[in-house]
């Protein structure tokens, strides 16, 4: 089914339709006690308006769409997609950060460890999407930095102790 919409649509008009598609079943609510889209209407409750955010791992772009309406024209969302081995470079002269999302594949060590010295001058919530090949330098990285791990369970945030990796999806560091 879906390789005749994108033959009658086109690859980019298909992307289009699956957003629209998207949007409206999120601004609706039909979605909102999905645990898959649990993150979606959570994330919300972290972001204030004139919020500077980065997102790497941008993707469809439904979180940048959504992050973007949050921050309001005072905010900005930074979407970084393609991989570079100096991510830090981008954001040297930055006045402040106030959130990171980070959900590059397997990458997410890489780009955080050589965002440590940013993280560490503006202490910003941070959203990784954590591999169990890459779980254990997270985590001793944000300890490093005094982050408190976190996990989202029914719309609240639990903090995870050590070795207990129990709840699925997404970690988020908090500042202590």
């Amino acid at each position: 089914m879906k390789n005749i919409f994108i033959k009658i649509l086109g690859l980019n008009n298909y992307h289009r339709l699956l957003k629209c598609i998207y949007f409206i079943i999120y601004i609706t609510g039909i979605v909102k006690y999905n645990s898959k889209y649990e993150y979606h209407y959570f994330i919300r409750h972290l972001i204030d308006k004139g919020d500077i955010i980065i997102n790497f791992g941008a993707k469809s772009g439904f979180y940048s769409f959504l992050l973007t309406k949050w921050t309001g024209n005072t905010g900005k969302v930074i979407t970084v997609e393609d991989h570079t081995t100096n991510p830090s470079a981008l954001f040297e002269d930055m006045d402040r950060i106030n959130y990171i999302k980070c959900d590059k594949e397997g990458l997410e060590y890489s780009i955080l460890s050589d965002m440590r010295e940013i993280i560490e001058k503006f202490n910003p919530i941070v959203q990784v999407n954590v591999f169990p090949d890459n779980r254990k330098e997270i985590l001793e990285l944000f300890d490093e930095l005094g982050y408190t791990p976190y996990k989202l369970y029914n719309y609240q945030l639990i903090p995870q102790v050590e070795n207990n990796d129990s709840l699925s999806g997404d970690y988020f560091f908090i500042n202590n």
